[in-house]
């Protein structure tokens, strides 16, 4: 598979970095859009709708998780399909979408009797999970066609829409109707770009050699372990909601929706950019560890100094963005900030593992966290853990996975040797100037503007002095 605007294969450096300037372009605009969304989210829709659209929302990222690209993963990671393997991945794909279904029928069960506002909502969030289930295919067929130009803009004016949608909904409808609806519209305008872009870039490969146990297999275990991070990853979700009812959940939900906000944006850049190339570094027996040094390095100096600073200043921005429900969100929002951070490089992580094609090792690794995960919640259940012991357990167990995840990757690719973890004695340096940056910056009542262009200047600086070739590396906007 050649480049876009190039000779050159996937596998080389270039695709990786032009792929993830297309990334990070929309990324940017999409942020924008998003942050505004979740002004007016917070602000606008009351602490019980909030609660209530978070189920929605989870419902939206589980189907995400599973869907996208879902059954149709292997082939992006073996880089190969015909019409046989794609009827073959549809069928199994539709077949999940029809299990979902009929659980989610099932599980809120009472609310389906009522036909009130969480009645209309769950319809919509079945309606949005069949649109990712069978739309992810054209997103897939222009990532194996090397489209992430094309995709990068589709993306970028579907949430435009979303953002438009919404505003035009809040004048016909109640919040939480207006919120669900555009994100619905969303999905529903990017998947029809996919589907003409397919039709017209994606001509019908015929690869006569293709395993489809061999790909099913793979699929299905990618949809498993994604299923089964996301029922694992929520566990403390469904804790709150027992402990404390849906108006503290929906507090809950908030926080996480604003300290997560970073690991939302950029570690999909990462990911989307990184998985295809190191996929095909591994296939064509290429090595790897040079490529997972240079894009994790990329990753920790572009995302450190913007959770040092969220941190650093979490009281100001929330006061200032949800004035009345600031203190209730307070302390969920710093330690959300620290998870998110630290789950924000395991993530990193799982991609490469899952680039060597491990889908079946890490699914026994999911069952293991999902089976631990809910043990403990039935035993913090029933002690009635406070919020914020809950908090500190959840940042040990998040570093536990880190460093178990290090540990098995180091297994597959040596990455930690000597001479690779001097780049990381650079890294602990660039942090303890961004600390100590912070620090100086909190000591001092300025606003929050003046905040933000001093620490980025800081920012700049530090990188230049601890590793100056990395920073050139980025402001040309090369991850490796």
């Amino acid at each position: 598979m050649k480049n876009r605007t190039s000779n050159v294969p996937i596998h080389h450096s270039s695709v990786l970095n032009n792929t993830f300037r297309y990334q990070l372009g929309s990324a940017i605009i999409i942020s924008i859009l998003q942050l505004i969304t979740l002004y007016f989210l917070g602000r606008k829709v009351s602490a019980l709708q909030l609660g209530i659209f978070g189920t929605y929302q989870m419902i939206f990222r589980f189907s995400f998780a599973i869907f996208e690209p879902g059954m149709y993963s292997s082939i992006i990671q073996k880089l190969e399909f015909n019409s046989r393997l794609v009827e073959t991945l549809t069928k199994y794909q539709l077949l999940i979408f029809g299990a979902l279904s009929v659980f989610l029928i099932g599980l809120f069960y009472p609310y389906w009797i009522k036909m009130d506002v969480e009645t209309l909502v769950l319809i919509l969030a079945i309606i949005l999970s069949g649109t990712i289930a069978k739309g992810s295919l054209y997103h897939v067929k222009l990532i194996y066609a090397n489209r992430q130009f094309e995709v990068a803009i589709l993306i970028t004016i579907a949430h435009i829409i979303e953002f438009i949608s919404l505003f035009i909904l809040l004048n016909l409808t109640t919040e939480i109707y207006s919120f669900a609806i555009s994100l619905l519209i969303r999905f529903l305008f990017f998947y029809s770009g996919t589907f003409l872009l397919s039709r017209k870039y994606v001509s019908n490969v015929n690869h006569d050699e293709i395993n489809i146990k061999v790909h099913t297999s793979y699929s299905a275990h990618y949809c498993l372990n994604q299923g089964l991070s996301y029922v694992q990853g929520i566990y403390d979700n469904v804790l709150i909601a027992l402990l404390f009812g849906q108006s503290i959940f929906g507090i809950y939900i908030l926080a996480c929706e604003m300290s997560y906000f970073v690991f939302s944006k950029v570690n999909p850049i990462f990911n989307k950019a990184f998985f295809p190339v190191l996929s095909s570094k591994v296939i064509h027996k290429e090595k790897t560890s040079d490529a997972i040094h240079s894009v994790l390095l990329s990753f920790l100096f572009i995302t450190t100094p913007i959770y040092i600073f969220l941190f650093s200043q979490s009281e100001s921005i929330l006061f200032w963005l949800f004035p009345g429900k600031y203190q209730q969100m307070i302390i969920i929002y710093k330690y959300f900030l620290i998870i998110a951070f630290i789950k924000s490089i395991t993530n990193i992580l799982f991609t490469v593992i899952l680039s060597y094609g491990k889908s079946k090792e890490i699914f026994y690794w999911n069952i293991s966290v999902a089976i631990f995960n809910y043990s403990a919640l039935v035993i913090f259940y029933f002690v009635k853990i406070t919020l914020e012991p809950f908090m500190v357990f959840m940042i040990l167990y998040a570093l536990f996975v880190l460093a178990f995840t290090i540990y098995k990757l180091n297994e597959e690719e040596k990455i930690l040797e000597l001479a690779d973890l001097v780049q990381y004695i650079r890294y602990v340096l660039y942090s303890g100037l961004l600390f100590l940056s912070a620090y100086i910056l909190k000591q001092y009542k300025l606003s929050l503007i003046y905040v933000i262009l001093i620490f980025f200047g800081f920012t700049i600086i530090s990188v230049f002095v601890v590793y100056k070739e990395k920073l050139i590396n980025l402001l040309k906007f090369k991850i490796a």
